[in-house]
């Protein structure tokens, strides 16, 4: 009978020794696929934030001239003393500006989601799972 019972204790040890190596040398598996991974996507993450930078930089730079036009344009609207001709002017500037507003916008966020889609290609090359990401955090 004590046999039967240390042939048991030996089995169920030698079974929980293997398991437990099993589980360590597929953690250590784990952890080296993790840091491959990382090291694939990493550079992926970092050209989409600088090239969604970049674009903001552009946007930025267009929205800046657009203002210093239509601030232009209006300072000569107001020295105008005709009413007609005054209103008329604040109307075009105006409608100037949003349209290079609009133009400026469109660019950024163009740029933006093609940034973000060469990120997704990146990303799945790499093997990497989908993450759930803000995508319209940096949207204008």
């Amino acid at each position: 009978m004590i046999k039967k019972i240390m042939v048991g204790v030996l089995v169920f040890s030698s079974l929980m020794i293997g398991s437990v190596v099993f589980a360590q040398t597929t953690n250590t598996k784990q952890q080296a696929n993790q840091a491959t991974l990382i090291a694939c996507v990493a550079p992926a993450v970092a050209t989409r934030e600088a090239t969604i930078q970049s674009a903001f930089s552009v946007f930025s730079a267009s929205m800046t001239s657009a203002l210093t036009k239509r601030t232009s344009d209006l300072a000569a609207a107001w020295a105008l003393t005709d009413k007609i001709a005054r209103n008329t002017a604040i109307k075009t500037a105006d409608s100037a500006f949003k349209v290079s507003a609009s133009a400026a916008k469109q660019t950024y966020n163009a740029a933006r989601l093609t940034s973000r889609q060469q990120f997704t290609t990146s990303r799945k090359a790499c093997g990497a799972p989908a993450v759930v990401e803000n995508t319209s955090a940096d949207a204008i």
